[in-house]
């Protein structure tokens, strides 16, 4: 009874209340600072970074007391109180200093959004990302130096203006891209590090700089000008010792694949990155090989297609394929030769890029180009001819594709059949013709799942309505189940009336209405919140799981949905009781040692547990669902004093309806006082053994009525016997099998 009161699962850990910072969290930013410590490149970031902070403070300091110096007259005023004495003052014009911040500011930015709009890229392709960093500071350094030869307004907007149009547009996505060689994981705990400390820590130091330099040393701003040319010196050893360790860096990163080639945009037309990806070609490591092509696929260089042209000829598919697809970005028909020699390749995508390649190129017309392979006599390459016209055809050459050509490719039993079949029933997603739809049932009984896939996928595309059946019956397939779930979720909101009446359906196995929750979740509309809230009621325990999880999925990606709080309010209700019925069950059971009894107890504590997630998961539709996650990680922690502090979490943050029927399951009450909670609330009161059964035997649960009938072995009463002989009929095969098992050892005894 005491492990099923303190069963807490190991995979959640942790206190997540934002009054302290636990050791765990501690422990993480120690981990963060040391690992920059043990990076040079890091270290490095951290630096440039740090300086930046620091002489931003100081050029503002300069240009604001610059500019409030220049709209500052003297004026001879009465000293008042003393009649005929007077004396001089300095007033500021402010509405001349607001309007001149105005402009400036006004055009700062627009400068800034024209050199991050046009020149950006350009510099990035000239100067890569060693040269671009030092273009702040070398600005910066000019700016200084003219406010120490000539101090005033017009230096101070020079200042200023470099700062701020060159800090928010080149340098910033020059400091982005110096994160690129870092491992994603390292960058999303450096960045945090650095927007929390370092921007706040060294701010501050700049702050302190300048009282030092103003109140207590009395500098001018000509002379704080020569501490910024100090600390932008200093910057500028470190940027010039960045350039070198960011290649070094980036050619470790390339050799261990660490840089998502899908996040490359802008970040491959430093020149420094790609001769450092042109090297890694020549190596003899495919996959790198492979992994450098991908990141080149979408940069047009005339030296990069030159590199990459001998990798046609490779032995290995992929990296040709890749190779294909840089060399096809260049738009150039100086390949054309060579591309021309892949027309007979034995890789279906490279036969297939290839032949857009040389159709795109064709110097007469590439409509007559494609026509001839799409009736080419071998099969390989007619399927990579249709798929050639899908991937990257026009409508006018999509056309081109007729039943005759489609039905061949279905019908073929040659070598690379599969791939016919494939892409044929691909082009009927991409098609979209009724007219075709007889040949595409030819494949719906396909030996191969990949095909079947393929089918399931194109039936998607099309939405067609009286295939829904058949996409049903593959949700209980496991190799077609994820296919199936994409290809319902494509239909949209006007499928959700059927799917809402397959979840209801009992005849309909289990396996197909639980995922069903899931498409659903992918319609992101208040209908389908609406249909998913009515099963919180009504639905069987192991269905209910489902429609809650697709209803927390609903409810983290789309903010806008509403949520019934009554219907939610009651499942919460019914959560509570079943955990509580649970508990009561387990204090009677508590003596049982036969093998039967244990099968029910070890049922029972895990519906116990099963209970407490549900209870947190409709908690997360009520609540900010981050706070409730968090809630839970807490309260399933070891520490005692992490759970305390879950539970007062929690107790701030339910109102006074729930709290009083969740908080007795989460606090670590007495059992004697939770067991008379749970009669106070609900009225549950089992006077004995049997009848704990028999309301067990009722339940929505199958699996606890199995375990109930199979312990019901040796207890004699009226109403148990009467439910067990009802369960002889359940739709559940397991119980039923149970039941008239018991039935007959009962009859025997």
């Amino acid at each position: 009874l005491h492990l099923s009161r303190n069963v807490q699962p190991d995979r959640l850990r942790g206190n997540y209340l934002g009054e302290k910072k636990n050791k765990k969290n501690k422990e993480k930013m120690s981990q963060v600072v040391g690992t920059i410590k043990r990076s040079r490149h890091l270290t490095l970031i951290v630096g440039i970074i740090a300086l930046t902070m620091m002489v931003a403070s100081f050029v503002d300091y300069q240009f604001k007391i610059e500019s409030r110096a220049a709209f500052t007259t003297e004026q001879i005023v009465d000293v008042p109180g003393k009649i005929g004495e007077t004396e001089v003052r300095e007033v500021v014009d402010s509405k001349k200093l607001t309007s001149f911040l105005g402009s400036f500011y006004g055009w700062l930015s627009l400068v800034s959004f024209i050199l991050q709009a046009i020149f950006t890229y350009r510099f990035i392709r000239i100067l890569g990302v060693g040269g671009i960093i030092m273009f702040l500071p070398l600005g910066l350094l000019a700016g200084s130096a003219a406010m120490v030869l000539y101090p005033g307004l017009l230096a101070a907007i020079f200042l200023r203006g470099k700062d701020g149009s060159i800090k928010y547009s080149v340098d910033k996505t020059g400091r982005e891209l110096l994160f690129l060689p870092v491992p994603l994981d390292v960058k999303k705990r450096t960045k945090l590090f650095i927007d929390v400390f370092v921007d706040r820590w060294f701010r501050g130091l700049a702050g302190g700089l300048l009282l030092l330099c103003t109140m207590w040393l009395g500098l001018t701003i000509r002379q704080i000008s020569f501490v910024v040319i100090g600390l932008v010196i200093i910057w500028l050893i470190l940027a010039v010792m960045m350039r070198r360790e960011y290649i070094n860096s980036f050619r470790t990163a390339l050799a261990k694949r660490r840089i998502n080639p899908d996040e490359l945009t802008l970040n491959i037309a430093d020149g420094h990155v790609i001769k450092t990806l042109i090297a890694s070609l020549s190596g003899t490591n495919m996959r790198q090989t492979a992994y450098a092509l991908d990141m080149l696929a979408e940069v047009r260089d005339r030296t990069i297609a030159d590199a990459v042209r001998p990798l046609l000829n490779s032995k290995n598919g992929p990296v040709r394929q890749k190779a294909l697809r840089v060399i096809s970005y260049q738009e150039e028909d100086r390949f054309l030769i060579d591309v021309t020699r892949l027309l007979n390749d034995r890789d279906p995508l490279v036969l297939r890029d290839a032949i857009a390649f040389v159709c795109r190129h064709d110097p007469i017309n590439r409509i007559d180009k494609l026509k001839i392979f799409l009736n080419d006599e071998n099969k390989f390459v007619q399927a990579a001819a249709v798929s050639a016209a899908v991937t990257y055809g026009t409508a006018e050459e999509q056309d081109l594709i007729n039943q005759e050509i489609l039905a061949g490719l279905i019908d073929y039993r040659g070598p690379d059949c599969e791939f016919c079949r494939i892409e044929a029933a691909r082009a009927f997603g991409i098609l979209r013709r009724p007219s075709l739809n007889h040949l595409l049932q030819k494949l719906q009984n396909d030996p191969s799942p990949e095909v079947v896939n393929q089918v399931i996928t194109s039936i998607g595309y099309q939405a067609d309505r009286q295939l829904i059946p058949w996409l049903m019956d593959k949700l209980g397939q496991k190799n077609h189940r994820a296919a199936a779930r994409a290809a319902l979720a494509s239909y949209g909101q006007s499928i959700l009336g059927t799917l809402n009446d397959y979840l209801n359906d009992g005849d309909i196995d289990i396996s197909i209405r639980s995922s069903l929750p899931r498409v659903m979740s992918h319609i992101p509309h208040q209908e389908t919140v609406d249909l998913l809230s009515l099963g919180l009621d009504r639905s069987d325990p192991r269905l209910k799981y489902y429609i809650v999880k697709g209803l927390n999925r609903l409810r983290s990606n789309h903010s806008e949905l509403r949520f019934s709080e009554s219907k939610i309010d009651k499942a919460l209700m019914q959560e509570t009781k079943s955990y509580f019925e649970i508990l009561q069950i387990l204090q009677i059971h508590r003596n049982s040692d036969t093998p039967h009894g244990r099968l029910l107890a070890k049922a029972l504590i895990e519906k116990q547990d099963h209970n407490l997630e549900q209870i947190f998961r409709l908690l997360g539709l009520s609540y900010p669902a981050h706070d409730i996650y968090n809630a839970y990680l807490g309260l399933k922690s070891n520490q005692r004093n992490i759970r305390a502090s879950a539970v007062e979490f929690l107790d701030n943050l339910l109102t006074n309806d729930i709290k009083k029927y969740i908080m007795p399951v989460l606090d670590d009450i007495p059992l004697e006082m939770a067991l008379r909670k749970g009669e106070t609330l609900f009225g549950i009161r089992f006077a004995s053994f049997a009848e704990a059964l028999t309301h067990l035997i009722d339940g929505r649960d199958s699996w606890l009525r199995t375990c109930a009938v199979f312990a019901s072995q040796g207890i004699v009463s009226p109403d148990l016997d009467r439910a067990i002989l009802n369960t002889q009929n359940d739709p559940d095969p397991v119980t039923r099998e149970t039941a008239q098992l018991i039935v007959k050892i009962r009859e025997l005894d």
